[in-house]
């Protein structure tokens, strides 16, 4: 299993990381070379059929009119390299191959344009394919309803094992063997993407029998053998059913429920690792409300799919690079939806990254006014007025944040990084060490504290906290105040190294590129320091670097000469 790809570092944005397919087998196939002879195992993740749909080319053109479908044709296509590289080792008459998905993609269905918000079958019924010809009759469609869980103990059984008594799924080797016999399993399923980010009510529900239940504020029961489409709700006109399902997804629930999931309370999340999952999209950001504990027909999210899909148009038109008609979507959902947070914060972040800086803090601070100002909301505008230079004002706002949330590890970033500015380095130190008790996984805060000892010109100190950050979190900016503290202690080439391998992993490293072209200018290897300081001179705000700016052009005029 290879999750390596490169992830965005700073202020949480909501792009989206992807490898596209081919990238991500080409490593799977580089570790199958290695394994000779090896019992393997090989876990491969394609995310290509996923919004936002942007298949490469030739797909892009030939799909151009639906680019799910290109998407899922590219995917093919890398999947059959694969396939192709195992029967020219050999492997294929020893290898099983699964294929399944996560889930669907809604496209329109019920109103949702992706998934996540629902859980209807355009989503929830997925493909589940089992392959070697050795083992499973060919083409054999057994249409038994069957979960993800069943498949570890399937390939237990496979392999002459026996699947750990905690596992709650079954082997499907007897359904294979004798489908006649079979039966649907009871399924259960939620959707709490929504309920978790949006205080939206929480969904969950049963597939029991030729019946479904769905539990929110507003009822839905299906008929699935005469209604796979879920169009006709029974809720409420057979409240007897309504009334049998209910009780039964509680049955449920509380017997696959263990006494300590009763008791226990959530593990922290690495940095890097709430990181990768927010940039896949699967965790956005909560909006640090209070927790509602009663939901109302306004909290439905049939009601509340359209606000859904308009931040996600905003969204994917940011991400196309249309950010003036992004801007326009997002201004126009915060209008229909005053309160709705999430639109405040995407319509900020994109005024941040079109260098608006001024416009950012102005739509966050309307967030604030106009909506219960949550920690996150603080937060973020803690940050704009910090990078604006407000450092007071920031410094202001940010403890409000942590008042909302003691445990708002971004707000404690921002705070340390506020005081630092300020020149309170104490109280900087301070507030990374308390962060750093919360999670010591928490890259940037040690990354920030490096940073301080850096000023104090406690090298060592630094050059420990910094090679924690890369440890935990592969962090361009830890390798940045490396490559500074060596260069301080006198080994340039090191810091020269440190410094490349910063903007390998983040362009926007903008002071990394300033000190690395300056270093390099220096060292007397002017072509190399022209490319960095090109790049510094191209790419960094100038809200941010018009000093620094003016001196790169003054610089680049005297190595280049005048134009001609």
């Amino acid at each position: 299993y290879d999750d390596y790809y490169k992830t965005s570092s700073g202020f949480r944005g909501f792009g989206f990381a992807e490898r596209p397919a081919e990238e991500v087998i080409k490593p799977a196939i580089s570790w199958l070379k290695k394994t000779k002879g090896k019992p393997w195992f090989c876990f491969i993740h394609l995310y290509d059929p996923h919004a936002p749909y942007i298949p490469p080319e030739p797909y892009r053109s030939k799909y151009q009119n639906d680019l799910y479908a290109g998407e899922v044709a590219y995917t093919d296509y890398a999947l059959g390299k694969l396939v192709s590289f195992l029967e020219k080792e050999g492997l294929l008459k020893n290898t099983v191959i699964i294929l399944t998905a996560d889930h669907g993609e809604s496209l329109g269905d019920h109103g949702e344009k992706t998934h996540g918000t629902f859980a209807y079958n355009s989503t929830l019924h997925i493909p589940l394919i089992f392959w070697q010809p050795r083992v499973f009759p060919k083409g054999l469609k057994i249409m038994k309803r069957v979960q993800h869980i069943d498949i570890a103990p399937t390939i237990l059984e496979l392999l002459g094992l026996h699947k750990r008594k905690e596992m709650q799924g079954r082997s499907l080797i007897p359904l294979i063997n004798h489908p006649e016999k079979g039966e649907d399993e009871v399924c259960y399923f939620e959707a709490m993407s929504a309920y978790f980010n949006r205080n939206w009510a929480p969904l969950s529900g049963i597939i029991a029998g030729h019946y479904k239940y769905i539990e929110l504020p507003i009822p839905e029961v299906y008929d699935m053998r005469n209604d796979f489409g879920e169009k006709k709700n029974l809720a409420k006109r057979n409240p007897r059913l309504l009334k049998h399902l209910k009780k039964k997804l509680a049955t449920y629930i509380s017997s696959h429920t263990s006494a300590e999931a009763l008791t226990s309370t959530p593990l922290p999340v690495d940095e890097e690792t709430r990181a990768r999952l927010k940039a896949l999209g699967y965790i956005v950001g909560s909006t640090g409300s209070p927790r509602k504990k009663r939901f109302t027909e306004a909290d439905d999210p049939k009601n509340l799919i359209p606000l859904s899909n308009e931040l996600d148009e905003g969204t994917n038109l940011f991400l196309a690079g249309k950010v003036e008609r992004a801007i326009e979507v997002l201004t126009a959902l915060i209008k229909k939806a005053p309160t709705f947070t999430p639109a405040y914060l995407n319509l900020a972040y994109v005024y941040h990254e079109a260098g608006d800086i001024d416009q950012a803090i102005a739509v966050l601070k309307e967030g604030v006014n106009k909506v219960l100002p949550t920690s996150t909301l603080l937060a973020n505008l803690g940050l704009y007025l910090q990078e604006r230079g407000d450092l007071e004002e920031s410094l202001s706002i940010l403890k409000k944040a942590i008042a909302k949330n003691k445990e708002d590890l971004d707000a404690l970033n921002y705070l340390g990084v506020t005081y630092f500015y300020l020149g309170k380095r104490k109280e900087a130190i301070a507030t990374f060490e308390k962060l750093l008790k919360i999670d010591k996984t928490f890259g940037s805060a040690h990354t920030n504290l490096g940073t301080v000892y850096l000023a104090e010109g406690m090298l060592n100190a630094a050059i420990s906290e910094f090679k924690k950050a890369i440890k935990y979190n592969s962090s361009p900016t830890a390798y940045n105040g490396l490559g500074v503290a060596s260069y301080r202690l006198g080994r340039v080439a090191e810091a020269i190294e440190n410094f490349k391998r910063a903007v390998e992993l983040d362009p926007r490293q903008f002071d990394t590129l300033y000190n690395l072209g300056i270093i390099l200018l220096k060292e007397g290897r002017k072509e190399e320091a022209i490319f960095y300081l090109k790049r510094f001179l191209a790419t960094a705000p100038s809200y941010k670097y018009a000093k620094d700016l003016k001196e790169v052009k003054d610089i680049l005029r005297r190595l280049e000469g005048p134009p001609i």
